[in-house]
């Protein structure tokens, strides 16, 4: 792997404003100019050009001086960093620092860090895991807002103090040192575990197959006759976030007593329904990982308009298909006019959908 020359190698370009910048090669061989101020001393990292790509690694020193923050809003916007390395000598980052850095996948945040600005790393859409190090005292309101693909976060010290909805959307686990102090059972929403501590989580393949005792109407006649419940706005609202992938309005609304299950009981577009079903047909796909793990039921619909694997299968969304299929969909379900997913799907998607269901077999 070709790493980054060593900073003073490189010239200085001074831009209009009085700042310098820094040229040189990224791992994947792109140029990044970093933008910084020096006052007393030490280095504020401020901007990146616009170029910016894949793995970017802040340097410690620049002119000699030590790098210790990384400003407020300095990396905005940057949708191509896949990786950005901070040296061990920051001790702070800034307000909306790594805002919409959509691309990047994990973060270790080092030991001499003390505090974690506003929205910090909000909207970081592909970061699935942080690594916090033993020196954060404080993170401030939202500072990982919108990570809707966060599945772990590592502590490494004591709990530090914590702004307002520090994770709109919970990781699944957060790990702790086991020397450390100030934890609970919980923190900001999520299951807190020692680290090296199994998570009670399993692998896709692994889940067992979908519930056969799930109380669901299993015809339209059901529907029309039976005892269903009564639709509210809040029921209404969760289908729309389904529709639009809104996982931060899904677990509020979960949280203030939505049913995972609730469905559409009157004739109309809704019919027979479910927040799965629309997350199925308008291919969210962390959404459908979402709702699975809250027990949703996987084969509502059936019997009615279709279930999940029917309007994946219809609308060729194959990666859907295949999650659905390994948390234990039937496959020999069928819809109220009597139609199985095989008669919704082209020929590619049956294909997937028959060697999904060997695979799982095996």
């Amino acid at each position: 792997m070709k790493h980054l020359i060593p900073l003073l190698a490189f010239s200085f370009l001074v831009g209009c404003d009085g700042e310098k910048s820094n040229v040189a090669p990224s791992k994947d061989s792109s140029e990044e100019a970093l933008k910084y101020v020096i006052e007393s001393g030490v280095v504020t990292i401020t901007d990146c050009d616009d170029a910016a790509t894949g793995e970017l690694v802040i340097p410690a020193t620049i002119d000699g001086n030590p790098v210790t923050s990384i400003g407020a809003r300095a990396f905005l916007g940057f949708t191509n960093l896949t990786s950005i390395t901070i040296p061990d000598g920051v001790t702070s980052i800034g307000n909306g620092a790594f805002w919409d850095c959509t691309s990047l996948t994990g973060i270790t945040i080092p030991n001499g860090v003390t505090s974690i600005g506003t929205q910090a790393f909000s909207g970081c859409t592909s970061l699935t895991s942080i690594t916090i190090g033993n020196g954060v005292t404080s993170i401030s309101n939202s500072a990982f807002n919108r990570c809707i693909s966060l599945r772990a976060v590592t502590f490494l010290g004591d709990a530090p103090k914590a702004g307002q909805r520090v994770f709109s959307l919970s990781p699944s686990i957060i790990y702790r040192n086991p020397e450390a102090k100030g934890w609970g059972d919980t923190f900001g929403g999520a299951t807190v575990k020692l680290i090296g501590e199994t998570s009670s989580e399993r692998p896709i393949a692994s889940t067992p197959a979908a519930k056969t005792d799930e109380k669901f109407p299993s015809s339209t006649k059901e529907v029309m006759f039976g005892s269903n419940p009564v639709v509210k706005d809040k029921d209404k609202a969760f289908w729309a976030a389904a529709k639009s992938g809104n996982l931060e309005a899904m677990r509020r609304l979960l949280g203030e007593g939505v049913d995972v299950n609730i469905y559409g009981s009157t004739i109309g577009v809704d019919f027979g329904c479910t927040a799965l079903f629309w997350a199925a047909k308008h291919n969210h796909i962390k959404v459908v990982q979402f709702l699975l793990e809250r027990d949703a039921y996987i084969d509502a619909g059936a019997g009615i308009g279709g279930a999940p694997l029917h309007i994946a299968a219809y609308e060729g969304h194959s990666e859907i298909v295949k999650l659905l299929i390994s948390e234990g969909a039937n496959a020999e379900a069928k819809a109220g006019d009597g139609k199985t997913v095989f008669d919704f799907a082209n020929e590619e998607i049956a294909a997937l959908i028959r060697k999904s269901i060997e695979e799982k077999q095996k």
